[in-house]
């Protein structure tokens, strides 16, 4: 029987050694392999998650037309619009008015004290019985329909809301008024927006800007 050389044993272990090395490496790269794969997917969708935005734009606001359950006389209605900045569909959007505040001249508020509860606002351009949400797809903007006026009672500031919630007042006077809107999805965190309303020069008057 052949007795190995010193080196030769060297060279065996040496072997052994290095073939040890490569497969823990190959077993750390596995793993994290397998913990990419957990958290790649999860980034993925954080990065496409829906990502809503409520806003103003004088441009897409103002509007008249005719009114035909008020007998078909012109009204004045005001939006806030809604973006979805995400690239995923947000499911089931819904707008809520949450506080109407009156504000003096001086800029102080305070509560309307009859809008006792929030109520649901409804998309526009749907249909009068239509005020489910609504499904806004990536960089859509969609108008929210807010308040309006007619022409047969421009004393009458008139916020959305259907059916009319019982005992919570959606009818205001002329003033100047601070609003709170909020937007949830069944799959994108809730937004809120905070506007002043004037409605001291008429019904044809109204105009909103950013709190």
């Amino acid at each position: 029987m052949l007795h190995q050389t010193a080196p030769v044993r060297q060279q065996i272990l040496d072997h052994h050694r290095g073939a040890r090395r490569s497969l823990r490496k190959m077993l750390d790269v596995l793993a994290a392999a397998k913990s990419v794969g957990g958290w790649v997917p999860s980034l993925w969708r954080f990065a496409r998650r829906p990502r809503l935005h409520v806003y103003f734009d004088a441009a897409q606001t103002y509007m008249i037309r005719t009114v035909t359950d008020a007998g078909g006389v012109p009204g004045y209605f005001c939006h806030v619009m809604v973006r979805n900045h995400g690239h995923d569909v947000a499911r089931k959007c819904r707008g809520r008015l949450t506080a109407v505040l009156q504000r003096d001249a001086d800029g102080r508020t305070a509560p309307a004290p009859g809008f006792v509860a929030p109520v649901v606002l409804k998309w526009a351009h749907e249909l009068d019985w239509n005020w489910n949400p609504r499904d806004i797809e990536h960089d859509v903007r969609r108008r929210l329909d807010l308040c309006y006026a007619l022409q047969s009672a421009p004393q009458q500031l008139r916020f959305f809301s259907h059916p009319v919630p019982s005992g919570v007042q959606t009818i205001f006077p002329p003033g100047l008024y601070t609003v709170r809107i909020r937007v949830d999805a069944q799959n994108a965190a809730d937004v809120e927006g905070t506007f002043n309303i004037d409605f001291t020069h008429g019904w044809s008057q109204i105009t909103i800007t950013v709190a």
